[in-house]
């Protein structure tokens, strides 16, 4: 999983009426999201888990705080660290 951006110009390189515009490529970056960090409401902790193991199961490594945080930990500087770590952010909105 990842993502993929890319911006094409078209013009048919005359005055004419084109008949065949030619597609130019301007820009191309592409990324492979190797680690995750997921947000969610506790309300949703069972869908959230559910999709995090297919995220794994992508090769994704995603930071759960259910799954990484020990009970009593100092979480703040934890939270931080994996954000700052993460190639993507990702927030599940569920009602």
């Amino acid at each position: 999983m990842g993502a993929i951006v890319f911006k094409l110009t078209a013009d048919s390189g005359t005055h004419e009426i084109p008949t065949r515009p030619r597609a130019r490529n301007v820009g191309l970056f592409a990324n492979e999201y190797r680690h995750a960090f997921c947000s969610y409401s506790s309300h949703n902790s069972d869908e959230v888990l559910r999709c995090v193991q297919v995220l794994q199961a992508a090769g994704i490594d995603c930071f759960l705080d259910k799954l990484r945080l020990k009970p009593g930990q100092t979480f703040e500087p934890s939270l931080i660290e994996q954000i700052d770590r993460c190639d993507v952010f990702i927030l599940f909105w569920l009602s």
